[in-house]
């Protein structure tokens, strides 16, 4: 946080913005990195969760593969993986990133000793 915030000091010079706007742009700047990297992290995870359960079904016996349709599963598996993911892992995780940026605003202003109007 002290980098961040010599970082600022040396831009003064070139853009000022009062304390207040200040933190309100880094928190939306955090938010934003935070959000990013949750929709990052969820679609790679979409990926691997699909080809575990693809290659755990190309592990079944010869004739349940003949027996089923291959477009089919490919369609179950991706339908159910998504809503995994977007059901139960994507909200969790918006939950903890907000509560972890309530916790840092929090401190923020214990620290910064700003007063809300």
């Amino acid at each position: 946080m002290y980098i961040l915030y010599s970082f600022i000091l040396k831009l003064k010079p070139i853009l000022y913005l009062p304390p207040k706007q200040t933190f309100i742009f880094l928190i939306g700047l955090i938010t934003l990195s935070t959000r990013y990297s949750e929709i990052n992290f969820n679609q790679k995870l979409l990926i691997k969760l699909d080809n575990f359960l693809f290659k755990d079904y190309l592990q079944n016996e010869y004739h349940f593969l003949i027996s089923n349709s291959l477009s089919d599963t490919i369609r179950y598996l991706n339908d159910d993986t998504s809503r995994v993911i977007n059901g139960i892992i994507q909200p969790f995780f918006f939950i903890i990133t907000t509560l972890i940026l309530i916790f840092f605003i929090s401190i923020s202003f214990l620290i910064i000793n700003l007063k809300v109007n």
